[in-house]
């Protein structure tokens, strides 16, 4: 399980706002057998960092194996001067990782849907835990897929630093607070669409869009400001399934 593709189509993307981002299509040999996996595995109890979605995981040495050359190859061609060395210690502990969303997640937990995140703050304690990418492989069959990824920059800056954390989660929690009378007396669905409404107005543009396909790999610098395109409606009757990797 997890061959590659002989013949998988890498994207470039090297112009976002001095970022860059990679897209594979036709990722894996077998998706399918992938995909069969996804499912089969049990939910995990609680979210991981208060990301969107419910995690599934799986312990096992396959992944880390078989897509090591590839995401290797693909960081040190595009991405410049990376960690070599803490790259190879976030992979070594590289799982099966899956993030299932659907209306229900979206309802429960608009903020962690709504809200663009990093997987990495620069210059902020990590414990000595440094991240460099994010990836996410998608694994919805083509009837299934909606949306996507997308990256986003905030006050023209596409990454949250040591200097602008203060504003950024000041802003964040005046701009989306969901206690406020306004939102907290709404439907659940009413409350969704008002956040996401929001966006527009809290100097967030979206500046790179994944759009998401059966079998396709994104790679993306883990301190960049990203979220799901998602909506509801999208996934009502069947999970968004996502491979996910931080490297």
């Amino acid at each position: 399980m997890f061959e590659l593709d002989n013949n998988f189509k890498v994207t470039a993307f090297k112009d976002i706002k001095g970022r860059s981002a990679i897209i594979v299509d036709d990722f894996y040999r077998d998706p399918d057998e992938v995909r069969e996996l996804a499912k089969r595995l049990k939910f995990e109890e609680e979210l991981i960092g208060g990301l969107p979605g419910i995690r599934k995981s799986l312990d096992t040495t396959e992944v880390k194996e078989k897509l090591y050359d590839v995401y290797f190859n693909l960081c040190s061609m595009y991405f410049g001067n990376f960690d070599v060395f803490e790259f190879k210690k976030n992979w070594d502990v590289q799982g099966f990782m899956i993030n299932c969303t659907n209306d229900t997640s979206l309802k429960e937990n608009p903020l962690t849907a709504v809200i663009p995140h990093q997987d990495y703050w620069p210059n902020l304690p990590s414990g000595g835990h440094t991240l460099q990418f994010g990836s996410v492989v998608y694994l919805n069959t083509p009837d299934e897929c909606a949306g996507g990824t997308n990256l986003y920059s905030w006050n023209d800056e596409m990454s949250i630093t040591l200097d602008t954390a203060p504003e950024w989660k000041t802003r964040q929690e005046t701009h989306f607070d969901i206690e406020s009378p306004v939102l907290s007396t709404m439907s659940d669905e009413d409350k969704f669409n008002l956040l996401k409404d929001r966006l527009e107005s809290f100097n967030l543009k979206v500046e790179f869009k994944a759009e998401m396909k059966y079998n396709r790999m994104v790679l993306y610098p883990a301190d960049v400001l990203h979220s799901p395109e998602i909506d509801l409606g999208m996934f009502t009757d069947y999970n968004r399934i996502n491979q996910v990797l931080f490297l």
